[in-house]
């Protein structure tokens, strides 16, 4: 002990830590020389070159003496098509004032060793501050990708230079238009962006300048693809970890060295290409707050610091592709690969017991009505006082949903004040949803005096076909427990005739109709909304009519939804934008369509639509802020399997658990083995946001936050539970227990494949539910002959 303190003594000593100054100081000036050394001219090798497929990696010449970087798929099929960089060096500097100043350079040293190609050069402010590049890139010739490998030191500090940012861009050589491209940044930018709010990021392609922070993205890649000859390009920055403090709070511009997340873009200044920039710059267009309203940009600095040092490493792969949805896929599955993400265990039985005890504890009358509450207060589990005491039938509100799995729950325990609190509500609806026009209301409000009130909420088809399944779900359960109830299913056939009779000759159905039966919204995004529904309700009655509706719809959604690659409107407080929900619903309408028609052009359409899909969900870890009193995200969980919204803003949600059964469905009937680690990651991570280990102190462990954003602020939340959470959390657990026996997916993969695609076979033939009529009259040939 007394050595222990002797030694601790001496290593605190002022002479000491002066020592450790000065040698530092000796290592960071020694490291800088070897690094002018490098960048001498005369250590430059012109022929230095690599090669991973059919893409060359070259450093031209150039007029100044130094090198670029030029991308060529010169030795792939079709005619040679090239990205160039000639100033590959580029250093933004801000100044005690305010000022920005570009500066750009070339590699002066291109060296050729065994750890790849080394390319070095510098840049010196007008000030004085000098910046060195030391770049390395490597060939993949397995990924076919090439990696840069980027170490920018500060040699030499001018007081005048304050912060400084550097990016690496890689245009198109070819003269080219934006439009000219499709592009993906996920969950932000898809193809050219047509369906996005006015003041979505990406939003006006004719801006000079599209970078995104790159906390705001699911895995921070950012593609383009010619639309011509299918030439594509990818940016991935690799081993990125997306460190930030409180101060990065706004619009305003900060420096600091605290800061390790960066930007993924496209450039446009005199071709497109892309980008990447460090730290993470935000522009033209940012989702920050605060700054005057013309502030489109949030600029973000290192410190110009005497032996400071950036690091970044950034993937490149140039290929053709077939179409823009191979381009996605191929994207979307390298990046996944890249960052591996992982899925810790978790106890399935026992997030399915929390969910269904926290629905079991609040479905019971308030204020005289059976009810289930629209929101409660997370950590508390309490009800709030406005508007909470109220009923949706689908969507966030999920409220004929959540009585189903009340339902079963309560046949399941034996509970009989469970299951008749579930079946009046299921009554209320069944006896009062119905207009004299046939269009259903879907929203009341409960009043002091314990009478629901109608809200003028117009019939939304996301919002009713949510709420019929349920009904169609409600209706089987009571059915395999010995319990009728006929005017149930009277219901869900009224809401289908009313379908069938306001499909248009096209197969489409329009958004949102008023309770006069006019429709208040004529777009046609959302049609294919109720083909699970129409599939459904063909199964458990039999009436061909149903299936053939179901059919037109899908039909439709081919033309528009699938060959567009447009999926649009899934959420209705999202009118008619670019989302997540709107993938998953057309995943799921495919889906069922495949099941029952058998037809492979239906499941290709599930495919494509999950891997778009997939693209809204994050990849990888955004970490937390520790001190921020204000963070609600589960304290040392991971962001992995949490996914963004919409197009428009950067909140989040834990939406995909509700489509890991679809998802490892869609690996049994493909192979995609991406499906089977995707349904695992969502299963896994999606339960995590629950209390499920009992540390979060919420009053019920099956809480969870609604929304939250994993951008800045992160892990802000609206601090409220809805139902919808819960029942995307038990409808994949359900079925994995039905169709497999087991709900925990480790345990399902035990069972031979075989005998697993026997399984999920059978659930496609009859979507799960236990009475099942053979559809008659179905095929669309009648229909056509009609």
């Amino acid at each position: 002990m007394g050595r222990f303190r002797t030694s601790q003594s001496f290593i605190s000593s002022p002479e000491l830590r002066m020592i450790c100054s000065q040698i530092k100081t000796f290592s960071v000036f020694l490291h800088a020389c070897i690094l002018a050394c490098l960048i001498a001219p005369t250590m430059a090798f012109a022929t230095c070159s690599l090669l991973s497929g059919a893409t060359s990696l070259s450093f031209p010449s150039q007029s100044s003496g130094g090198y670029g970087i030029k991308l060529d798929t010169a030795n792939g099929a079709g005619a040679s098509f090239s990205f160039e960089q000639p100033h590959p060096l580029s250093v933004l500097i801000t100044n005690s004032k305010g000022g920005l100043t570009w500066l750009r350079g070339d590699y002066r040293s291109i060296k050729d060793t065994r750890d790849g190609v080394i390319a070095t050069g510098r840049i010196k402010s007008a000030n004085g501050s000098i910046f060195l590049f030391f770049d390395t890139y490597r060939e993949n010739a397995m990924r076919q990708t090439f990696v840069l490998s980027r170490r920018v030191n500060v040699l030499t500090v001018s007081t005048k230079d304050k912060g400084f940012a550097t990016r690496f861009s890689l245009p198109v050589i070819e003269k080219c238009r934006m439009r000219d491209f499709d592009y993906l940044v996920p969950g932000i930018w898809y193809k050219q962006n047509s369906h996005v709010p006015p003041n979505a990021l990406a939003s006006n392609l004719g801006d000079k300048d599209l970078f995104f922070r790159e906390d705001r993205t699911p895995l921070p890649l950012v593609m383009m693809r010619n639309r011509e000859n299918d030439a594509t390009l990818l940016l991935l920055h690799i081993y990125g970890d997306p460190v930030t403090f409180l101060g990065d709070s706004d619009r305003r511009p900060v420096i600091s060295a605290a800061m390790k997340f960066g930007s993924v873009g496209v450039t446009n200044h005199s071709t497109p290409g892309v980008a990447f920039w460090f730290p993470g710059t935000e522009g033209k267009g940012t989702y920050l707050p605060k700054g005057n309203n013309d502030t489109q940009w949030a600029y973000r600095f290192h410190p110009v610091k005497e032996g400071f040092e950036q690091r970044y490493s950034l993937l490149l792969k140039m290929s053709r592709t077939r179409d823009y949805s191979d381009a996605v896929r191929a994207s979307w599955n390298l990046a996944w690969r890249m960052y591996h993400p992982v899925a810790p265990h978790t106890n399935s039985l026992e997030a399915y017991l929390d969910c269904m005890n926290l629905l079991a504890s609040v479905c019971h009358p308030y204020d005289g009505v059976d009810d289930i509450p629209f929101e409660l207060t997370v950590p508390g589990g309490t009800v709030p006082q406005q508007g909470a005491l109220s009923g949706e039938m689908g969507f966030v509100g999920q409220q004929i949903p959540s009585c189903a799995m009340v339902l079963r729950y309560g046949f399941d325990t034996h509970n009989t004040k469970l299951i008749q609190s579930a079946t009046n509500i299921i009554d209320f609806w069944v006896q009062n949803a119905t207009t004299p026009s046939g269009v259903l209301r879907t929203w009341y409000d409960v009043t002091p005096d314990g009478k629901r009130v109608w809200r003028g909420y117009p019939m939304y088809l996301r919002v009713a076909s949510d709420g019929l399944n349920g009904v169609l779900e409600a209706w089987d359960v009571a059915k395999k427990h010995g319990e009728n109830h006929p005017a149930w299913l009277r219901f869900a056939r009224q809401f289908g005739d009313w379908l069938e009779r306001n499909q248009d000759k096209d197969g489409s159905f329009l958004r949102t109709y008023a309770f006069s039966g006019e429709p208040t919204d004529t777009a046609k995004d959302t049609t294919d909304q109720p083909i699970t529904f129409l599939v459904n309700l063909a199964l458990v009655t039999g009436d061909g009519r149903y299936l053939n509706c179901a059919e037109r719809a899908g039909e439709y959604s081919m033309n528009t939804v699938d060959k567009r690659y447009s999926y649009v409107g899934g959420t209705p407080d999202n009118p008619n934008v670019t989302d997540k929900e709107a993938g998953a619903i057309a995943m799921e309408s495919f889906l069922a369509l495949y099941d029952v028609t058998q037809e492979a052009r239906y499941l290709k359409a599930a495919v494509q639509a999950a891997w778009f899909t997939e693209t809204w969900t994050y990849g990888w870890n955004i970490p937390m802020l520790a001190n921020d009193p204000l963070c609600d995200f589960p304290k040392g969980r991971s962001t992995i399997g949490i996914s963004l919204i919409a197009t428009g803003h950067s909140g989040a949600d834990n939406f995909m658990a509700r489509e890991t059964f679809d998802y490892y469905r869609l690996y049994l009937l493909t192979g995609e083995n991406q499906f089977r680690d995707f349904a695992r990651v969502i299963q896994v991570n999606s339960e995590r946001m629950m209390d499920i280990d009992r540390t979060m102190r919420y009053a019920m462990p099956g809480l969870q936050i609604e929304a939250m954003t994993l951008s800045i602020p992160r892990g802000h939340s609206v601090r409220m539970w809805l139902p919808w959470l819960i029942v995307g959390m038990l409808e994949p657990m359900i079925r994995f227990r039905e169709t497999f026996g087991s709900m925990d997916l480790s345990s399902v993969e035990k069972i031979p494949l075989q005998e697993q695609k026997a399984m999920s076979d059978e659930f496609g033939a009859t979507q799960g539910f236990s009475r099942v009529i053979g559809i008659n009259a179905r095929r669309r040939s009648d229909e056509r002959s009609n």
